[in-house]
């Protein structure tokens, strides 16, 4: 039998080997070395698989290497937690972001914790991430430690920016991302806030994670991503009304599901759940508004108007 390693870290990677080998690198550093680092190659060109390759044969840690032609990021999720042999799955993007060398030790130490106080109660933890100047990204969590589901803390306490998650394979497994033929993006949002309607995490206010966005990262340019990809853009907006959540984050969240129905000249779903007239109507105006400011902002006015 196969021993388990108690983490698997996931890549995704496209065209990355220039900031792959910081991902390697700070791999290679940490305290805790009972992980397996699964790469998935989106379809590079640059030599990746060759690095990886010099990678595997010096044979520090285990790496794990599956590629398939360009698909995007979420599908190359779904291929990762098929294939994931760690307890914990967690996703180390390729192009901006890397461990502190204590990373892995902190999450095996609290959940370790989690064990043995809330056995079989939490699906997973949070944690923040911060730039290289140490300026923590977004805000932190309400209290140093907390209970919840992501969308609920997110909305009740006004949580906002990129945080860094671990989860049980065993319930990732369970949750892969919805696939669109011709779309090569789908919001990571849908898939948090599905295992989320289910399974609790532990949020946490520490740093393990540093992140450096890239000019032509998913991070930078998420609007142009989101606009790309119709049905897995209008499938997370709409499958926020099933949340429970206060009238602001259905005010915004109506407001992007107006904004990008525009833009796919599509009439926006039927939602499920009691909104208020007024707040459709708010919304829709908000809606709008971000509509010709994204007509104005990318130079499309011959496109939108």
């Amino acid at each position: 039998m196969i021993k388990r390693p108690m983490f698997t870290v996931f890549t995704p990677t496209y065209n990355r080997l220039h900031t792959l080998s910081r991902v390697y690198e700070s791999l290679k550093q940490q305290t805790y070395q009972d992980f397996e680092w699964l790469i998935v190659d989106d379809g590079s060109s640059d030599g990746t698989n060759y690095m990886v390759g010099q990678w595997q044969k010096e044979g520090l840690f285990t790496i794990r290497y599956f590629y398939q032609k360009n698909k995007g990021k979420h599908t190359a999720y779904n291929l990762a937690i098929e294939h994931a042999l760690g307890e914990l799955f967690v996703t180390l993007d390729s192009d901006d972001a890397f461990f502190l060398k204590d990373s892995l030790r902190i999450v095996y130490d609290d959940w370790i914790v989690c064990l043995n106080t809330q056995p079989n109660k939490l699906a997973g933890l949070l944690y923040l991430s911060c730039f290289a100047n140490g300026k923590i990204i977004g805000t932190k969590f309400p209290r140093d430690v907390i209970d919840g589901r992501i969308f609920d803390i997110n909305d009740r306490f006004r949580v906002s920016g990129d945080k860094i998650t671990f989860i049980l394979t065993s319930i990732a497994v369970q949750y892969p991302f919805p696939v669109f033929p011709d779309e090569l993006f789908c919001p990571e949002g849908l898939v948090w806030n599905r295992i989320s309607r289910d399974y609790l995490f532990r949020h946490i206010n520490t740093v393990i994670q540093l992140v450096e966005y890239q000019p032509d990262g998913l991070s930078a340019n998420s609007f142009l991503v989101r606009k790309r990809s119709k049905n897995g853009t209008i499938l997370y907006y709409s499958e926020v009304f099933l949340l429970p959540l206060s009238k602001f984050a259905i005010i915004r969240n109506y407001a992007n599901l107006y904004r990008f129905c525009l833009h796919y000249r599509k009439k926006v779903p039927h939602i499920i759940g009691e909104i208020s007239f007024f707040y459709i109507a708010v919304s829709a105006l908000l809606g709008l508004g971000l509509y010709y400011k994204d007509c104005v902002t990318e130079r499309w006015s011959a496109q939108c108007f």
